[in-house]
């Protein structure tokens, strides 16, 4: 049996592995992140206030930072009201709209906390 460490990147989320390597058998393995800070490596996750956790959003161009170069990306191509899959959707409701900017506003100046364990 082999233990590994999980790593999830997202679109335009800052990426984050495992609180602890998993030790893993057979074809499926399960990990829930949602149920602490700690499920993730440096506890590189925002308190979504309900009990659960969440990745955090607005790195729009995945350099590792949430910063002024993912602001101006928005501002490029966020304000224009989009639908669909967008990167610059930070809510994930499937609109690039002021409610995305506000997470981006909000998580700016934050940085990857993933150098690894």
């Amino acid at each position: 049996m082999n233990a590994y460490y999980l790593v999830v990147k997202q679109r335009n989320s800052l990426g984050i592995w495992s609180g602890l390597p998993l030790s893993i058998s057979g074809a499926i393995a399960q990990y829930d992140f949602t149920t602490g800070a700690t499920q993730a490596y440096g506890g590189n996750q925002v308190n979504l206030g309900d009990g659960n956790f969440a990745l955090y959003s607005g790195d729009i161009n995945q350099d590792g930072t949430i910063d002024m170069a993912d602001l101006n990306l928005w501002e490029t191509n966020g304000p224009v009201q989009l639908s669909g899959y967008l990167v610059e959707d930070l809510n994930g409701d499937g609109l690039s709209e002021s409610a995305d900017y506000s997470l981006l506003e909000n998580n700016i100046n934050l940085l990857l906390v993933l150098l690894g364990p």
